[in-house]
């Protein structure tokens, strides 16, 4: 492509602005066609660059180039713009400062940016000397913008990167222009100030947006150019002017009060200047130190003195409250947190020059700033309750300290305690002693005044619970809030169900909870606000999710408290606050258990509506998913009742083909998993949902491990009916799932198979023939390295060979046919392996299930010769000393098999104790399972005996003889009580 095509590439840019569907789609697929052709983003530069092109066009234009650099300018990336074309690009973007629009021009910028983050310096050094020079030389005013826009972007894109090399190469950037920057912009803040002492405030204004870009570039270049800035005067000198600069532009900023745009950019300047004071504290604390004391004055007079208030201007204000927790909060400059004696004596300065400007006059000042004039709710606050209350609650629940005042508030407030309580917490004391009584609830200045109290109190809870008998308070004081009926007293009844929230965990005693229940659920009724009916349910899973909560003490408001949940659920609109109630309820659930079943018939009444009207909010259906969970585990054996809202729910979130399971199907597998193990008994419509799962499984997702949970809870609560109606598919998904896991996963796979063997051995040796013969016995044959995978082999096949030997003998002569071996090869090098690798079966009871397997092997042809026996017996003799115990008893010796269940406390705790049916049900499978009543040692003196029986007595006597003294000794030892 080149110039010629210009003209098209301009027509479809046009179509590409088009309203018309058709149009606008026809338009990006073939520019999508143009995008790696050689030539078209010269194109794209072309048109850009002539300004008698319609804007919307060479918007499109620059918008293509600025994608194709992100995609193809890499040199190894598919497609990659050639050397020639880049060149040619990059000097045209050098042509283009004095570009009219500002929009067009800030991304011209970002394109230089992106283009100089990749190639400088190596493959266009020239830029920085061009845009430095030109800065220089420009005497047209636009140009400067322009060029210093670009600049910008550049030292923006360059800073941002973080290899040592390149770190360095910014650094040795930063050396060569930082000065150079520094004069500029203290000569654009004189020539702002000679404007503004002249009166001439259109000027005064332009120098002002000139210095702000300027600022934006000393800010990346002080913070990321510089090893240890504070060993350049030049550094401490900006530092010092950042922080004289933000009072001096405060005094003058009213200047402009009658200009929106120039307003504006002042608050831009002043925020800018905050966040280069906290961005040197964060990346360079240690040379910060010497500007602690005058930012604390700075924070100090400017938020707290009274000379400017936190409404003027919030973000410029959060920011100054931040750098003072910052430095209150930073790690290093605590004496006693470091070990290093010079690292130790900075921190010993930093610590002084806090305590020097943290006075006790000003803590005491700070501090009931914070509590008079920046915790109480604002006007916009109580507009937007009155407004919107639900919106209220969500929109205070997820602030963040970095951008909102409350929250930043809230942490300089906790940050103080953390430094100061010895000297805070007699001034909250005494201030909660004074506002004590009732207040006037027509007065709202009162009443906001007493919620910020409430709030400092709950604050500082954990730093003040000695100072306080806060059982009294709540009695003689707390609880007569709630009796007051005006309007304007819901603010204080909602802080103060908040403040009993927060002292709950801290210092509320067992004798006060049944008080606290029964306030909880007065302020839940519907004649009260919505934010405080909130607010009451906030509080109540505080207390339900305490350590110290018990069911006995909430018995009795169980009833109430759901039937008040229920209401206020279906008060709420928004769904937010759904789910919010709905956690509330799911904690409840949790936390009394099973006690939840006379309880729940409101829920199981109203969910199947809920859900219904929540099919375009999935998070509300994650919510309710949650609640179904708890409530499955609540009824236990009773869950059936929920099966008519259930299953169609496991059924939508679990389906891959529905768009739902995006966001349910984790929720969706653990109902499923909860539906399974409580189950009493399976049936045709829970084996129903068994066929979402082989999709799920050839996933092979992080979702594998709670799907194979599934699978081995079928096998226990329905196995034979799985093995039959979906065996196939089970082991088809198997074998596929095999050949693409790692370690990890194989082991999840083979202990859902290892559980069929146990429970299902000859149904499951036939169903798994295939995996076995292609995938267990070849891996065991090339020596599985991972041990835990070779314990799992090792189990299987044990199970196997003790359920039917010639089930062994079948596999390996299949899996010798397959490879064209000898089958007597396979076999010896199997038993060869299997023995070897013994060594990696740690778990006891699949160490006892290899050496039943092996002992079932005695009487064949393979323990009737030496060769054969020896190891066997080794073998067996091995796992005997893991598993069995030798006790002397009146002259006697004891073997026992502490495998064995054969004693009352080894059986475990009676089923009726267990949590769920599923817990049940493996306990039953492990009375029954083999490993955990047949006898090791007697075993193996069962199959000698049969292998005696076999060669004659003669024959048995030579092979007892051929095994190893030592083994045939310690043999002898375990078979002397038989």
């Amino acid at each position: 492509m080149n110039d010629e095509n210009g003209n098209l590439v301009l027509d479809v840019l046009h179509k590409a602005t088009s309203q018309d569907t058709e149009t606008l789609r026809s338009a990006e697929k073939q520019l999508k066609v143009w995008e790696s052709e050689p030539g078209f983003y010269t194109v794209l530069m072309s048109v850009f660059s002539n300004k008698g092109v319609e804007v919307k066009i060479r918007w499109q234009a620059i918008l293509y180039l600025k994608n194709g650099v992100d995609r193809y300018w890499r040199r190894l990336s598919p497609g990659a713009i050639k050397d020639e074309e880049k060149a040619k690009i990059k000097q045209m973007l050098l042509e283009n400062f004095h570009e009219p629009i500002n929009q067009l021009a800030i991304q011209l910028a970002v394109v230089i940016g992106k283009i100089a983050r990749l190639d400088c310096p190596k493959q266009w050094p020239e830029l920085l000397p061009a845009l430095m020079d030109a800065i220089r030389t420009v005497n047209d005013e636009l140009r400067q913008q322009r060029i210093l826009l670009s600049l910008y972007q550049v030292v923006k894109c360059l800073s941002s990167r973080r290899l040592a090399h390149d770190r360095k190469v910014f650094e040795e950037l930063t050396n060569g222009i930082f000065q150079f920057m520094l004069d500029l912009w203290t000569g654009q803040m004189n020539q702002f100030d000679e404007y503004l002492t002249g009166n001439n405030l259109q000027r005064a204004h332009l120098m002002l947006e000139y210095a702000h870009l300027t600022l934006k570039v000393l800010r990346k270049l002080v913070v990321y150019g510089f090893k240890n800035p504070g060993d350049c005067d030049s550094v401490n000198l900006f530092i010092q002017l950042c922080i004289c600069g933000i009072e001096n532009l405060l005094a003058k900023g009213n200047i402009f009060s009658d200009s929106a745009d120039a307003s504006e950019l002042c608050k831009k300047v002043l925020i800018l200047y905050s966040k280069i004071l906290l961005d040197m504290l964060a990346y360079h604390s240690e040379m910060y130190i010497l500007y602690i004391n005058s930012s604390l004055e700075l924070v100090y007079k400017l938020c707290f003195s009274g000379s400017f208030v936190a409404t003027n201007f919030e973000r410029f204000n959060v920011n100054l409250l931040n750098l003072m927790k910052s430095i209150l909060c930073n790690e290093s400059y605590r004496p006693q947190s470091l070990q290093r004696s010079e690292t130790d004596e900075v921190a010993l300065t930093a610590h002084q020059a806090i305590k020097s400007a943290m006075t006790t006059q000003v803590l005491s000042k700070v501090f009931q700033a914070l509590v008079t004039n920046y915790l109480p709710l604002s006007i916009t606050d109580l507009e937007l309750w009155e407004s919107d209350p639900e919106d209220y609650v969500n929109e205070e629940g997820g602030s963040s300290y970095k951008y909102n005042i409350k929250p930043c508030v809230e942490c300089l407030f906790a940050a103080l305690f953390k430094e100061f309580a010895p000297i805070i917490t007699p001034i909250l004391i005494g201030m909660v002693r004074e506002n004590g009584e009732l207040c006037d609830p027509a007065d709202i200045s009162s009443v906001l005044k007493k919620d910020a109290l409430y709030h400092a109190v709950g604050l500082a809870a954990y730093d003040i619970y000695e100072e306080v008998d806060f059982d009294k308070w709540l009695q003689e004081r707390l609880l007569n809030e709630f009796t007051n009926t005006h309007p304007n007293y819901r603010v204080v009844k909602r802080r103060v169900l908040w403040l009993i929230g927060m002292w709950i965990s801290v210092k509320l005693s067992v004798s006060m909870r049944p008080v606290v229940y029964q306030t909880i659920f007065k302020m839940l009724h519907e004649s009260e606000d919505v934010v405080v009916r909130l607010e009451a349910a906030f509080t109540l899973r505080a207390a339900v999710d305490d350590f110290e909560f018990t069911y006995k003490e909430f018995s009795t408001y169980m009833e109430p408290s759901f039937h008040l949940l229920f209401n206020l659920l279906t008060a709420v609109e928004s769904c937010d606050s759904k789910m919010q109630v709905l956690q509330v309820m799911s904690l409840v659930i949790e936390r009394t258990g099973s006690h939840i079943a006379p309880h729940c018939q409101i829920l199981i009444h109203y969910l199947p509506q809920l859900w219904q009207q929540s099919e375009e909010h999935n998070m509300l259906q994650s919510a309710i998913i949650t609640t179904l969970t708890g409530l499955v585990n609540g009824l236990a054996s009773e869950c059936v009742l929920l099966d008519s809202l259930v299953i169609p729910v496991i059924q939508l979130s679990t389906d891959l083909n529905r768009d739902a399971h995006v966001y349910l199907l984790e929720d969706g597998l653990l109902l499923w998993q909860a539906v399974l193990y409580n189950r009493v008994a399976g049936d045709e419509t829970i084996l129903q949902l068994f066929t979402a799962l082989p999709p799920l499984l050839d996933m092979s997702s992080e979702n594998l491990r709670i799907c194979l949970k599934i699978v081995e809870a079928y096998s226990l609560l329905c196995g034979q009916l799985l093995i039959s109606t979906y065996g196939n598919i089970l082991v088809d998904c198997f074998c596929n799932l095999v050949t693409d896991l790692k370690s990890e996963g194989l082991v999840l796979v083979l202990k859902a198979v290892e559980l069929f063997f146990k429970l299902y051995s000859r149904a499951s040796a036939q169903l798994f023939k295939n995996l076995i013969v292609s995938w267990v016995v070849p891996s065991i044959l090339d020596g599985e390295t991972y041990p835990m995978v070779m314990s799992l082999y090792l189990s299987i096949i044990s199970r196997v060979t003790l359920e039917d030997r010639n089930l062994l003998f079948t596999y390996i002569a299949d899996y010798s046919q397959l490879n064209n071996k000898q089958q007597i090869e396979v076999m010896s090098e199997f038993l060869q392996m299997w023995f070897e690798k013994l060594d990696c079966v740690s778990h006891s009871e699949r160490r006892k299930v290899c050496a039943l397997g092996i002992a079932t092997l005695i009487p064949t042809e393979l323990g009737t010769t030496e060769i054969g026996l020896d190891p066997m017996v080794n073998a067996c003799v091995q796992v005997m000393h893991d598993v069995c115990t030798k006790v002397s008893s009146n002259g006697n010796l004891q073997i026992t098999d502490t495998v064995v269940l054969d004693v009352p406390e080894k059986k475990g705790a009676p089923a009726d104790e267990l949590d769920n049916n599923h817990e049940k049900r493996k306990h039953e499978m492990s009375l029954k399972d083999p490993v955990f009543h047949i006898h090791l040692h007697s075993f193996v003196w069962d199959r000698l005996k049969d292998l005696c029986n076999i060669v004659g007595e003669e024959k048995f006597r030579q092979l007892i003889a051929s095994i190893d003294s030592d083994i045939s000794s310690q043999l002898q030892d375990f078979m002397v009580q038989i």
